[in-house]
């Protein structure tokens, strides 16, 4: 609950798990370090 509230005041603290391939499209998996959170982020950017 701390952690989750803590993400709410400050925003979460994303870090990358993986990169996946969806037809065309690279999408990089993370994950917020304190309230486990997830999501998906384009990784055009990615070599």
């Amino acid at each position: 609950m701390k952690s989750a509230l803590l993400c709410l005041l400050r925003g979460c603290e994303w870090e990358g798990r993986e990169v996946l391939e969806v037809g065309r499209e690279r999408l990089l998996h993370q994950c917020c370090r304190r309230c486990g959170a997830h999501r998906y982020a384009a990784a055009a950017e990615l070599p």
